[in-house]
């Protein structure tokens, strides 16, 4: 499963380039790939995702549990998409950072959680968009039909506005450097390059294409990659408590999960 010819190496060290050119190659030239029956098919990641979840609204029981975890989110997109600055503040404004719109609600206004985060794990293939909380188990339904909403809304009912674009670009942008602060956080950088093929200007260019991204791209970005029915929420909690109030949700009936942990 692990060959050469498929691996970059990245060192980041206090030492003359020849110098950990040398130590590479004593360490890794003997390495060959072994011959294996195993069929693996390195493009499967890659194929798109069902039209529709599996799972609308799944339960994984836990009695007695005093709070929910709950998770929305669907595969979304690649990490090679031209919108992904769009992303990046789109997600900031939607559960990214502490003055979100999430968290001012659940957390802030309705007092339904600690915080509440959203992300885009974006990868070769099409990767996932989710937002994740703890809640407690009364206001398990009252929560997620908060998150949905708010969801729905920057999608369709509420875009982001001029003001929210550049509150978000300042986060973003003044927080970019202290990704590049210690020799691991370079090094995870430079692998970045490499698994996605991105140019060798990229961090430099990254600031000033983010600069450039206008609400109306964040609001297009938010219609095409946050589609609320093809969404899975998925909850952890004591289902005897909440079962009750799940089909105010709109949802479908909840189907019971049996994770084999």
């Amino acid at each position: 499963m692990f060959a050469p010819g498929g691996s970059t190496l990245v060192i980041v060290g206090d030492r003359p380039e020849q110098e950990l050119l040398d130590v590479a190659a004593k360490i890794f030239d003997p390495w060959r790939a072994a011959a294996s029956t195993m069929a693996i098919d390195r493009d499967a990641a890659l194929l798109p995702p069902p039209s529709l979840p599996e799972v609308k609204i799944g339960v994984v029981s836990r009695p007695g549990a005093a709070q929910s975890e709950l998770r929305i989110g669907h595969a979304c997109a690649p990490r090679s998409t031209p919108d992904y600055p769009a992303l990046l503040l789109l997600n900031t404004i939607l559960g990214g950072d502490f003055v979100s719109r999430l968290n001012l609600n659940l957390r802030e206004a309705k007092g339904y959680t600690y915080g509440v985060r959203t992300g885009f794990s974006l990868r070769r293939g099409i990767g996932p968009f989710a937002m994740h909380t703890s809640v407690a188990t009364d206001v398990t339904a009252a929560a997620l039909q908060e998150a949905h909403a708010e969801i729905h809304a920057i999608a369709n009912g509420r875009p982001a506005t001029p003001a929210e674009v550049a509150e978000a670009f300042a986060s973003v942008s003044k927080g970019y450097p202290r990704g590049f602060e210690t020799a691991g956080q370079v090094a995870r950088s430079v692998a970045q390059l490499a698994l996605h093929n991105l140019p060798d200007t990229y961090f430099e260019e990254f600031v000033p294409k983010l600069a450039r991204i206008t609400a109306d791209d964040v609001s297009a970005a938010a219609r095409q990659y946050l589609t609320t029915g093809k969404m899975t929420t998925i909850i952890v909690g004591d289902l005897d408590k909440i079962q009750s109030s799940l089909p105010a949700l709109g949802l479908g009936p909840h189907q019971v999960l049996t994770p084999d942990l």
